[in-house]
């Protein structure tokens, strides 16, 4: 929360605070209202929402709790190669092949970049795939369960369950394929799964909450990197 609203403060804008921690902004906005429910005051005020994205700005209460130090071991998005699985088509998913989770996975919306910068994506083109932690669900193996809108559902196992945190967060490490996931639960929910270390869970991501993006090499980002390879040798 402390790191959520001090983004907020930065930014002014819950949005663009949610996108830098990785979060889905209507995660980071039903957090921010569960904590005023408990507290029984205000944390922010403004327009969050609208077609610039709105302004946020903190309450006193608000303010205190930004200053506040921050958990050093925060949950974080996951990010992980990929390469486009066919071609990008029109109000059409778009699907990648992740190679190290030996997984394909179902992607909303197309990679931004490369789109902005004129540059076609074809089959076979490297990327990067975010999962925010917030948007990673998790379940029982084995079980019949109802229906979800949740597009991708991978077996995981436990490799690491992290301390609680404030409201009760904590991170879970997850071992999918040869890969590692990131997953943000509650304390309760680990309690109700009965997750520890070597439990084999069942992943369940939204496909709206993922994000595609062009891949960095070495520090550099990949429009430098396709100048440098087109650059000739001297």
């Amino acid at each position: 929360m402390a790191r959520l609203l001090k983004e907020v403060q930065e930014t002014g804008s819950l949005r663009a605070a949610a996108r830098r921690l990785g979060m889905d902004p209507g995660n980071g906005l039903r957090m921010i209202r569960s904590a005023e429910a408990v507290l029984g005051t205000a944390l922010v005020r403004g327009k969050t929402g609208g077609r610039r994205g709105g302004h946020t700005m903190l309450t006193a209460r608000g303010t205190r709790i930004a200053i506040k130090p921050v958990d050093q071991d925060p949950p974080s998005s996951t990010r992980w190669r990929c390469f486009l699985v066919g071609s990008l088509l029109p109000r059409a998913p778009v699907v990648v092949a992740v190679p190290d989770a030996g997984v394909q996975v179902l992607v909303a919306s197309a990679p931004g970049p490369g789109r902005s910068q004129g540059r076609r994506h074809i089959p076979g083109d490297e990327l990067e795939l975010e999962i925010p932690a917030s948007a990673v669900t998790l379940g029982e193996l084995g079980e019949r369960t109802a229906r979800t809108s949740a597009r991708n559902h991978w077996t995981a196992r436990v490799i690491r369950v992290g301390r609680e945190g404030r409201w009760g967060i904590r991170r879970i490490d997850l071992r999918v394929g040869a890969a590692t996931l990131v997953a943000a639960i509650t304390g309760s929910a680990i309690r109700d799964l009965g997750l520890e270390k070597g439990s084999a869970v069942l992943a369940q991501v939204k496909a709206t909450a993922l994000r595609l993006r062009r891949p960095r090499v070495h520090g550099i980002s990949g429009r430098t990197a396709d100048r440098e390879r087109r650059r000739p040798a001297r």
